[in-house]
């Protein structure tokens, strides 16, 4: 019986382990993708929402919430100095 309470926690340590290991590969492609657009785009607006995504499914809020800021004075920058109208940008 001692066995079975063992392996249990074991588990939950593998399971959680992997899904650390999702998020480090997924946060190293965003910064990829980070890499690959310029200052200002729209593009990387949605890459730092991803971002703060991921932080915040790791319970790392701040982060999340600096990332989301980002996001919004980069869609807030677009949407204000653009000729084009706010339905055509959605």
């Amino acid at each position: 019986m001692q066995h079975s309470f063992n392996v249990v926690p074991l588990e939950r340590y593998h399971r959680v382990l992997k899904f650390l290991e999702n998020y480090a590969v997924a946060l190293e492609l965003l910064k990829k993708a980070e890499a690959y657009t310029e200052e200002g785009d729209r593009y990387r607006a949605v890459t730092y929402n991803n971002f703060a995504c991921i932080f915040r499914r790791t319970k790392k809020l701040r982060s999340a919430l600096a990332f989301l800021e980002k996001a919004l004075e980069i869609e807030y920058n677009y949407l204000h100095f653009s000729q084009q109208t706010v339905n055509d940008c959605l």
